[in-house]
């Protein structure tokens, strides 16, 4: 099915823009000592080696990540990042000069990660249009698609953000650089956990996660300038409406499960009457569904 999946998102997307597991525990280790000041990034520049061999080795300690990488591996994946993803965001006209420089330093070969198998997709990152499986059924998009949604929620500094379905947490970090305060909600308890610890141990420290179903919105954090939904929706759930500010916009796939027909929305509120107003931005796309209430089953919050 994901197979399938991952051939048709390609397809639709190169169409369309032109341009939430398993049910048993496993413990995390909580090793506050295990990573140095010295290995996170100030967030204005990419990873070296010697900050991503030390975070590595601290996601080793935590139980994780498993993966062996060498400093040849990490600045090829870098290089080619470099000269195929983001030469490419570069010819798109809504990558403004702020989108460019945050996807430029976000170093989505480290993100690139299947938790569930323990294996690094780092050297599969290199195509502006690829998916990559994250196991237990979520996947991380392609920097097109992240970075066509980020584009059109207009991110501002002083703004806060909300994404639903944290996934890798690239999305997360690409927008950490663009405003700020993020807020991130997954619904699969391992993923949520393992992501969780991997961007506290990066230095991403403009952001929170917890674990959740999304379709409630996290409204004691609220109200929020920013909404992305990076899973489909059978609709726009009625709590995230009400934790938008006035002023604020959100970005949404809403339509059927595993269909063609989603359609990618920009929903805001009409600044003289408050009513929903939503915008077409993709007439066909394919995102993985949102799980919980979504489906119609009762979740926790």
């Amino acid at each position: 099915m994901l197979k399938r999946f991952f051939t048709a998102l390609l397809l639709l997307f190169f169409i369309s823009c032109g341009n939430n597991s398993s049910d048993s525990k496993e413990e995390i280790t909580d090793n506050k000592n295990s990573v140095s000041d010295s290995s996170k990034n100030d967030g204005r520049s990419q990873f070296t080696w010697e900050q991503i061999s030390k975070l590595i080795e601290s996601d080793k300690a935590n139980n994780i990540r498993n993966f062996e990488c060498t400093k040849e591996d990490w600045e090829t994946a870098i290089k080619n990042y470099n000269d195929t993803v983001i030469a490419t965001l570069k010819t798109r006209k809504y990558a403004t000069p702020e989108l460019i420089e945050a996807m430029s330093i976000v170093p989505r070969p480290f993100f690139a990660y299947n938790y569930e198998k323990n294996e690094s997709r780092m050297m599969q990152t290199n195509d502006f249009n690829v998916i990559l499986d994250l196991g237990w059924g979520s996947t991380m998009s392609a920097p097109s698609i992240q970075g066509f949604m980020t584009a059109n929620l207009n991110p501002k500094k002083d703004e806060v953000a909300l994404e639903i379905g944290t996934g890798s947490g690239i999305q997360s970090a690409i927008l950490s650089r663009l405003v700020k305060k993020v807020y991130s909600i997954e619904i699969r308890e391992k993923l949520a956990e393992r992501v969780n610890h991997t961007l506290k141990a990066v230095g991403y420290d403009n952001i929170e996660t917890k674990t959740g179903d999304g379709y409630y919105g996290w409204e004691e954090k609220g109200p929020f300038d920013i909404i992305i939904v990076t899973c489909q929706a059978n609709h726009i759930p009625p709590e995230l409406i009400k934790q938008l500010k006035p002023t604020g916009r959100m970005v949404i796939p809403v339509g059927p499960a595993w269909s063609r027909n989603q359609q990618m929305l920009k929903v805001w509120k009409d600044p003289e009457t408050g009513k929903v107003v939503s915008q077409r931005l993709l007439a066909s796309t394919l995102f993985i569904p949102m799980l919980g209430a979504n489906e119609g089953k009762k979740d926790k919050k």
